[in-house]
């Protein structure tokens, strides 16, 4: 008899523990709702950092669009220039020779004698 009054007692004091360390309905359905809110206001947040990036996608899309064509267009547009750039001449006509030195004719003339580079293969 002393044996299950002690086993009885073993018993109502692992279920007092149990209900100690275990969770009720109560807590169960409050940690539900909690979890449920967390989960909406991530979704919330991330749909509006995807906004955002997709906004910024497209702003840099078209800023590159933008820098990509204004380069085509002077990559056309400047050799055309060069032909309205020309160097001053640094004496008149009548005392100037035929044959002008390298170094009294102007920077551009001295480019476009210089011989084209190797083209690549």
């Amino acid at each position: 008899m002393a044996k299950l009054e002690a086993d009885l007692t073993a018993i109502k004091l692992d279920v007092a523990v149990i209900k100690a360390n275990g969770a009720a309905k109560s807590d169960i359905a409050e940690l539900k709702a909690a979890t449920k809110a967390d989960i909406a206001e991530l979704k919330s947040t991330t749909k509006t950092d995807i906004a955002e990036l997709k906004v910024a996608i497209a702003d840099s899309q078209a800023k590159i669009i933008m820098w990509v064509v204004v380069a085509i267009f002077l990559a056309q547009l400047l050799p055309l220039l060069k032909d309205f750039i020309k160097p001053a001449d640094p004496a008149p006509a009548a005392t100037q020779s035929t044959a002008t030195p390298a170094s009294q004719e102007g920077p551009w003339t001295q480019y476009q004698k210089q011989p084209a580079p190797p083209a690549a293969k």
